[in-house]
């Protein structure tokens, strides 16, 4: 990986081929084992570089430098049945929809779980519902949408299933469903 995240804790493996030893250096790097492992926290500026010093079989000294690129985390990005933005679907389209989130362009083979969102159905107040997935308790209010009305998904909470736990992202993003006839 050539690009760290601004914000959070990222895992960096540090080698020189043929080393028997190395240590590396750089602002926000932390050294977590003698195996090469190193958490990166990037903050100021768009690069960051390591130096990268180790000691060769036969006693002689290497010295390597690797310029990382550090890249904000864009925005959660809410999606329904893996669809995001401003939505038409039609009414029986949302029911049981499951509510999920993504972060383009990222690295991490992290994934998220949502633990709550709010829903407004049209002229209806919000509901907060638990877990990821739109309750069949609102499938008659979902059933009486009636064309061009507005369904909005919003204030969508998530934790990392497979991540750091510390981690804090930025406001996920809404979505904004227009029912169709």
């Amino acid at each position: 990986m050539n690009v760290v995240y601004r914000g959070f804790s990222n895992p960096i493996k540090v080698a020189i081929p043929n080393t028997i030893s190395l240590e590396a250096s750089a602002p926000g790097l932390k050294k977590v084992d003698d195996f090469g492992n190193y958490t990166m926290y990037p903050q100021h500026g768009k690069t960051v570089s390591i130096k990268i010093s180790g000691t060769l079989a036969n006693g002689d000294s290497i010295t390597r430098i690797k310029t990382l690129r550090i890249q904000d985390v864009k925005k959660l990005t809410g999606t329904l049945n893996g669809k995001s933005g401003i939505l038409e679907l039609k009414a029986n389209q949302i029911i049981n929809g499951k509510i999920e989130v993504h972060i383009e362009d990222f690295l991490f083979p992290w994934e998220f779980k949502v633990k709550r969102f709010k829903i407004k159905l049209a002229e209806n107040a919000f509901v907060q519902i638990e877990g990821d997935t739109i309750p069949t308790e609102l499938n008659d209010q979902i059933n009486n949408l009636r064309a061009n009305d507005i369904v909005q998904i919003f204030d969508i909470m998530i934790r990392l299933k497979n991540g750091p736990s510390s981690i804090r992202f930025k406001r996920t993003s809404p979505i904004k469903i227009i029912i169709k006839e």
